[in-house]
């Protein structure tokens, strides 16, 4: 991952903890330990956005954070297609003011608990 997609991740997890979410990091990929015998592990699920954000009243989204003009994989458009049928949005950010514009966008459902409260 570049400096530049990292400063977007942590951009967009600023905004949303500034709006009391909790937001957190979601480590996917494919590691390898370097101490001793080289073995590879497999974090998180194939396709997963970068950050997983619960909103103050309950609400759950992912946030997928590129550099502006990066691409998709296939594994992160069948991940997103399958949240979304669960109601779970999935937004794709490139630039942190456009989270800000998104989250704004939706405040009234974000702010809203499904209770209604």
């Amino acid at each position: 991952m570049s400096k530049a997609e990292n400063a977007i991740k942590y951009a967009c997890l600023d905004i949303l903890k500034a709006r009391g979410w909790y937001a957190r990091l979601n480590h996917v990929g494919l590691y390898r330990l370097c101490k001793g015998k080289k073995v590879m592990i497999t974090i998180g699920g194939k396709g997963e956005g970068d950050i997983l954000a619960i909103s103050p009243v309950g609400r759950l989204i992912w946030v997928e954070t590129k550099i502006p003009g990066g691409g998709f994989k296939e594994s992160q458009l069948d991940f997103a297609e399958e949240m979304r049928t669960r109601g779970v949005p999935c937004v794709a950010i490139d630039d942190p003011p456009k989270l800000t514009a998104w989250l704004d966008e939706r405040r009234e459902w974000l702010e809203v608990g499904a209770d209604g409260a």
